[in-house]
């Protein structure tokens, strides 16, 4: 290895190399004996050197996070034995992500890359092997020369289909709006809404009307306003749905239908009273007191 001129006298450290005779990686380290002080100082008498054997020692490449590397089977990078200058240099896509597996030795592609959440694999298994993604991304850099492109086909996470958190395959796992069709129910149910304010104007126009009064201008405008919060239903639901349009949704379906029959139902109530009273002395109930009755049934809901 390259090293300062004034560090020799410490001594040197190779790169690694493959022994070939057994097939193990060495790291070798060579160093000068100084020569007595009688001998001139620049003559050699003899190197001291000693070999390393490096092949039990995993290769780390993954990216280094927060408080060591992930590794499989749940234990952190500092348990093994492993180099940490080959940090960042595994061949995993930005769509996956890489995750060191001890025990493979001297080796490129000690990890395994797995789709990050939203993507999914191409073939199938959401993992896939170092030594796999290494050699294929080799042949990615020779593609000018012939090689292929394998790397783009097998090794390259697909994006989900909108919606989904995890998936197998592109196929989406929401239902399509088909807009055109909630346009027309939206703007049904605003004409209703608007032609049920049109009813609720002339109830109060003509609420001296015999007819009118005789069905109680309060509760009628009561049961009207129910039926506006019922077809609200339609304008909570219009939109891509998300929490606050799940919730509109169930307010104004029962809250309407509450307000509508409640009205309806103590209006029927004060006549079923009055005609079931055997008494010559008129049984009355006032507008107010059946409000009285309708609050608490709105409370509770």
């Amino acid at each position: 290895m390259r090293q300062d001129p004034a560090l020799m006298e410490k001594g040197v450290w190779t790169h690694p190399y493959l022994r070939c005779m057994d097939r193990k990686w060495i790291i070798s380290y060579t160093v000068r004996v100084p020569a007595r002080p009688s001998e001139p100082k620049n003559r050699v008498n003899s190197f001291i050197s000693f070999d390393v054997d490096v092949s039990r020692l995993d290769i780390n490449q993954c990216d280094v996070t927060g408080g060591g590397a992930d590794v499989t089977g749940g234990t952190r990078g500092g348990q093994s034995d492993q180099l940490e200058v080959f940090r960042g240099l595994h061949k995993c896509h930005d769509t996956s992500k890489c995750i060191f597996t001890p025990g493979r030795g001297w080796l490129r592609g000690g990890y395994i890359c797995r789709c990050l959440p939203g993507f999914y694999a191409p073939g199938g298994q959401p993992e896939f092997d170092g030594i796999s993604v290494e050699v294929a991304y080799e042949e990615r850099l020779q593609e000018g020369r012939g090689g292929g492109s394998s790397y783009d086909m097998l090794y390259i996470c697909k994006p989900c289909a909108p919606g989904c958190v995890t998936c197998t395959s592109d196929r989406p796992c929401m239902a399509a709006y088909n807009w055109v069709f909630r346009i027309v129910l939206l703007t049904i149910s605003m004409l209703c809404v608007l032609m049920t304010f049109i009813v609720i104007g002339l109830i109060v126009r003509f609420k001296r009307l015999k007819v009118i009064k005789a069905g109680s201008p309060i509760f009628l405008t009561v049961t009207l306003l129910g039926c506006v919060a019922m077809y609200m239903e339609m304008a909570a639901i219009f939109p891509v749905l998300d929490t606050y349009s799940c919730v509109a949704t169930k307010w104004t379906r029962h809250m309407g239908f509450c307000i509508t029959y409640s009205a309806l139902l103590l209006k029927t109530w004060r006549v079923s009273l009055t005609y079931r009273v055997k008494s010559a002395h008129k049984l009355k109930l006032t507008d107010k007191q059946l409000l009285q009755w309708l609050f608490p049934i709105l409370l509770i809901m």
